[in-house]
């Protein structure tokens, strides 16, 4: 049975433990499993689809359709803090379509930033 080592402390992984399974779900180090896993679409504009076709942003990815102004991408996976800040990083190259509560989140952001640099 493989084990890892912390410091004076074993860890057994438990023989059914499977990481590649058990990390699918997630976009990066953030592990939250009370965010229920969900369908993303992400509108990628202009020359970031072709970024995003290059560089997916997750195993799941799939291109739904494109034109030469857009491309749709869906996404299955928990969207945790750090796949929101990847989504940010992108700023207006992207704009999430669903689900409703990640619109929401994202407007959330933008709004909070705004009002960082408001008194400029």
């Amino acid at each position: 049975m493989p084990h890892a080592v912390y410091g004076k402390h074993h860890f057994k992984f438990p023989c059914d433990f499977n990481a590649k399974n058990y990390f699918s779900s997630f976009f990066g180090v953030v592990i939250d499993e009370d965010i229920p896993l969900q369908r993303i679409v992400v509108r990628a504009f202009g020359a970031h689809q072709h970024y995003m076709r290059s560089l997916p942003l997750h195993l799941s990815q799939k291109e739904l359709c494109s034109c030469t102004e857009y491309a749709d991408f869906e996404l299955t996976l928990r969207p945790t803090y750090d796949f929101i800040m990847e989504l940010q990083s992108y700023g207006t190259m992207i704009e999430v379509m669903e689900p409703q509560s990640l619109r929401q989140t994202m407007k959330c952001c933008i709004s909070d930033l705004g009002e960082l640099y408001e008194n400029d």
